[in-house]
């Protein structure tokens, strides 16, 4: 019952809360699909190899990195409505154009197309992130602004376990093709775009900040703290930098940066799991690899363990337990580092039980720091400040995709190829790890503690700067939830 009086603040919320929540299921259940089948799309409908498809991954990361700079002032002046429209708008057109590029392989320049368009992509997707915590926070009272966080985190995670049905459905509606068309997909996305909108335009209609400001004011405040005026191209370039410019310089931006720099080990963690995983199983499982329901089990585990541990974790600070959820999840990467011997002598099976074990622990650990990453951020950011404090927040993040990127290309070709060679001859990388001739540091399990290694260091220093982190913060909205 203590759950439950959790979320019965939820009813201070108004109906744009819902909007939001709508269109995040929406996003969430597409954006998931596509990137889970991203890289094998790219391979087998693109024609682009393993490093080709991670740097186009990459570019994906480093337009949206760019977009980021401007998407937090955009949602700060425009708010929320008027910014989702926006990257609804372009999200639509270009989907579009990829869906095109999917279905015609006769189009001129086909490859360079699709990629320029999966590149723009990274502007509505930065508008859409940031209004989405601005809109939380917003559509939100303080006694309801934890249980609307969980709820958003709830909704995201359904929508990816979605996701994972949807791939499912569109690879088992193609039996005995090895190169499944995923080019659905996208075509799915078109689908969820018009419901977007649908939502956006019935539920999203005010962006006051909810019982704290009259209608219009938190927009105002912001537009006039950043002493934006008028349309002059270079008059509106000077204040955004100088806006910029003051808001880098505070000691609070300093600690939410630095903060979100340590815990990228970890997040790279959720990174790598999409990137890699898709290749990685089809690879050490086979083409029979069930990927949709293997996809799947980090977002179910985490609907199911948000229910279970919300009235637990929510009585911890915030920062410590973005800390603690940081640990377990660098420690989930151990089961993947074990050789698959030690997990039985069916290497299907040993792979299909250290992913699951990997992704049961990794979601739990997911559970405890990723809704509270935001909430920190929100937290130590001024007031009128939170949309440019929520956009460079997500700039390492993002930086960190266009790495893993790259690098994600790099490690499939060195651990995970497609083909070994055994007795002489090219064979499945499935059949050579059978055949148990590969030294360790030749499997894919030593790519696993490459990363393992990586993402339990960031947070060992937090933990010893634990003060210096959460000097300044206010508002820890676990302290003000019912019954605390």
């Amino acid at each position: 019952m203590g759950y439950f009086r959790e979320f019965s603040v939820l009813k201070e919320t108004r109906r744009e809360f819902w909007g939001v929540q709508a269109i995040n299921f929406l996003d969430s259940l597409y954006s998931f699909a596509f990137v889970m089948v991203a890289t094998l799309f790219l391979t087998n409908n693109m024609g682009l190899g393993d490093i080709s498809a991670g740097a186009a991954l990459s570019w994906l990361g480093i337009l949206t990195s760019i977009f980021f700079f401007a998407a937090g002032p955009i949602v700060d002046r425009y708010g929320v409505r008027k910014s989702l429209f926006l990257s609804l708008a372009i999200v639509t057109v270009i989907r579009l154009g990829m869906v095109a590029c999917g279905f015609l392989a006769w189009l001129p320049y086909r490859v360079w197309i699709f990629l320029a368009l999966m590149g723009l992509s990274g502007l509505p997707l930065s508008i859409k992130g940031t209004a989405y915590q601005i809109g939380i926070k917003r559509y939100t009272t303080k006694r309801s602004q934890s249980a609307g966080f969980n709820l958003w985190y709830i909704i995201m995670n359904i929508g990816a376990f979605g996701a994972g049905l949807v791939v499912h459905f569109i690879e088992a509606a193609q039996p005995g093709r090895e190169h499944k068309e995923y080019v659905w997909v996208i075509v799915f996305g078109l689908v969820t775009a018009f419901l977007s909108f649908l939502s956006a335009w019935l539920f999203v209609r005010n962006d006051a900040q909810l019982g704290d400001e009259t209608p219009g004011e938190n927009v105002v405040k912001v537009a006039s703290r950043s002493s934006w005026s008028g349309f002059d191209p270079r008059t509106y370039w000077r204040r955004l930098t100088r806006y910029v410019r003051m808001v880098v310089l505070e000691p609070a931006f300093v600690r939410m940066m630095a903060a979100m720099t340590l815990t990228l080990g970890v997040r790279m963690v959720f990174l790598y799991w999409s990137i890699l995983s898709p290749k990685y199983w089809k690879r050490v499982i086979g083409p029979e690899a069930a990927l949709g329901p293997l996809e799947s089990i980090n977002p179910l585990i985490i609907i199911v363990g948000l229910f279970l541990l919300v009235p637990i974790v929510s009585r911890f600070k915030t920062f410590s337990m973005m800390t603690y959820g940081c640990f377990i999840a660098a420690l989930s990467l151990l089961p993947m580092v074990l050789p698959w011997t030690l997990w039985g002598s069916d290497p299907t099976r040993a792979y299909y039980l250290m992913s699951i074990v990997s992704m049961v622990a990794f979601s739990f650990g997911e559970i405890m720091f990723s809704p509270r990453l935001s909430q920190y951020i929100l937290a130590i950011a001024p007031v009128g400040q939170e949309g440019i404090y929520s956009s460079f927040a997500a700039m390492p993040y993002f930086l960190a995709k266009t790495a893993v990127g790259f690098l994600s290309g790099l490690m499939l070709v060195r651990w995970c190829p497609e083909y070994r060679v055994l007795g002489g001859v090219l064979k499945p990388l499935r059949e050579t790890l059978a055949a148990k001739t590969l030294p360790y540091w030749d499997t894919p399990e030593a790519m696993w503690l490459i990363l393992a290694i990586a993402a339990l260091a960031g947070p060992i220093v937090m933990v010893f700067l634990r003060n210096w982190f959460t000097r300044g913060m206010r508002n820890d909205p676990t302290v003000t939830s019912v019954g605390h």
